[in-house]
């Protein structure tokens, strides 16, 4: 069951303001978590014994195969005259966050 103080904190957390529904989100998100039944959760029996993680002897990645790339000619040809600079191809500053 989650708390008015947890809806709270994950809004901050997110920097939303939700205060004008908080309590009508605080009810649909308790709604949603019974009807999953998240609250089994809480029966599972839990030791402090780490997880035997045999998974991590495995590699799930494919092999590197070295192949040819693009000739630099034929991408630079590709790319609009104003991205091109020094021979390189431009592109915008992202800002994230």
């Amino acid at each position: 069951m989650m708390t008015m103080r947890d809806l709270l904190q994950a809004a901050a957390a997110a920097k939303l303001d939700i205060s004008a529904y908080a309590e009508e989100y605080l009810r649909d998100i308790n709604g949603m978590m019974k009807e999953m039944r998240l609250d089994l959760l809480a029966e599972l029996p839990i030791t402090d014994e780490p997880y035997p993680v045999d998974t991590l002897k495995v590699n799930f990645f494919r092999e590197d195969i070295v192949r040819p790339s693009l000739p630099r000619e034929e991408v630079l040809a590709k790319a609009p005259a104003a991205a091109i600079e020094a021979g390189c191809i431009s592109v915008p500053k992202m800002n994230v966050g």
